[in-house]
């Protein structure tokens, strides 16, 4: 519904024979831009907001992400400490495999 509706209503009514129909267009204009302002400094608000709301985001998210790096810090310890011990067995494995071959060779 535009300006142009409201218009012709106000126009084919009673307001437009009493007279108040350019009184309550003003009031009604006056109204929009009023809004206008309100709107505008609700989304400068918004915009020197923003920044804060990511912090605050970050800052309440801070203890959940510290914990999964705990988590992942652990996991890749463990997995490390797996492949060192796996890796020491082969080596033990392989010099007692070469010291049998050097045993047979000898005899």
């Amino acid at each position: 519904m535009g300006m142009s509706d409201i218009e012709q209503f106000i126009h084919s009514g009673r307001l437009h024979e009493t007279g108040k129909r350019d009184v309550i267009l003003a009031d009604i204009e006056a109204k929009a831009a009023r809004c206008k302002e309100i709107l505008a400094v609700k989304e400068e608000l918004e915009v020197n907001m923003a920044p804060a709301g990511v912090v605050n985001h970050i800052y309440s998210n801070l203890n959940t992400i510290q914990e999964e790096l705990r988590n992942d810090i652990m996991t890749f310890v463990s997995h490390k400490s797996a492949m060192v011990s796996k890796l020491e067995e082969m080596l033990r494995t392989f010099k007692d495999s070469n010291l049998n071959a050097i045993e047979q060779a000898k005899e």
